[in-house]
């Protein structure tokens, strides 16, 4: 059972964050790859996270623009 995905959907999955200029959402990046490995692909980034590769962060929220008031 092969749990880290396939070298070319990571290679395809960083070059499309090298490209996005402020990120990209991780289901984004799921599709970029074939039905049914997508759990692998997240499986991947978390990987890439902890190598210090890529940043995982919470999306921007609009409530902090209205509790600056």
């Amino acid at each position: 059972m092969q749990i880290l995905p396939e070298l070319a959907d990571m290679q395809a999955a960083y070059r499309h964050l090298a490209a996005a200029y402020g990120g990209l959402k991780a289901g984004e990046l799921a599709e970029l790859v074939a039905p049914g490995r997508s759990e692998r692909l997240y499986r991947g980034l978390v990987w890439m996270a902890k190598m210090d590769l890529v940043r995982i962060a919470a999306p921007p929220t609009s409530s902090s623009k209205s509790s600056a008031s």
